[in-house]
């Protein structure tokens, strides 16, 4: 009885499964082109996993993923590593489930169940809610001369009227920088871990195309 009692008491316990490293996907040019076009809205790939009892990702599926995101979140998920994850204290293999959400140039995702770390893992983020994906004007496309378009990272702090403020350009031109900043002010930013006014600094990444397409 008492091991009946036990049998079931470990087919009913939930999967603890803790991450020894879990890198964020690295977004390649494709997918920046494709999240940078479409400001404001959040893209979700799920990326399904078989953990053996060794805590070894043995194989990795995507699912409900746009084209362009499917390469980097497969990557970084098979690059995670696990402790062996457990069941009523013993070492089992197990189905994960990831999902991996993108706003702008910021990734988000959840720990895997028993994981208590923050479910956000990434630095407070601003995300720009402009309507059209931005293109360069004349003087910054003669700076991004041959290339499809230039990324442009910046970090800031935002007043509490939600202003842009202390901006310190981390790898920008000035010219693509004073075309992000206009179009903060006129149509402001969301704030993935903050609010305005608070003090904190926030890292922005805008991707600024040379096309003139959406003009």
């Amino acid at each position: 009885m008492l091991a009946l009692w036990m049998a079931l008491s470990l087919a009913w316990a939930e999967p603890v499964v803790l991450t020894v490293r879990s890198p964020l996907p690295t977004l390649d040019m494709s997918a920046l082109v494709h999240v940078q076009a479409r400001p404001g809205v959040w893209h979700t790939c799920r990326v399904t996993a078989v953990i053996d009892h060794h805590g070894t990702v043995r194989t990795a599926l995507v699912a409900e993923c746009p084209d362009a995101l499917q390469s980097p979140s497969l990557r970084a998920l098979e690059r995670w590593d696990f402790y062996p994850p457990t069941q009523g204290g013993q070492a089992v293999a197990v189905d994960l489930v990831v999902p991996f959400r993108y706003i702008s140039g910021v990734v988000v995702t959840d720990p895997p169940p028993g994981d208590e770390r923050p479910r956000v893992r990434v630095p407070p983020a601003a995300v720009p809610l402009w309507p059209s994906e931005p293109t360069l004007k004349r003087r910054a496309r003669r700076e991004a001369e041959g290339e499809s378009g230039v990324m442009c990272k910046m970090s800031l702090e935002f007043d509490g009227r939600g202003q842009p403020d202390a901006v310190e350009l981390i790898d920008c031109p000035d010219a693509v920088a004073d075309v992000a900043l206009r179009r903060l002010g006129r149509f402001g930013v969301q704030l993935v871990e903050g609010e305005p006014g608070d003090g904190q600094r926030y890292l922005m990444e805008v991707w600024l195309a040379t096309s003139r397409r959406d003009r």
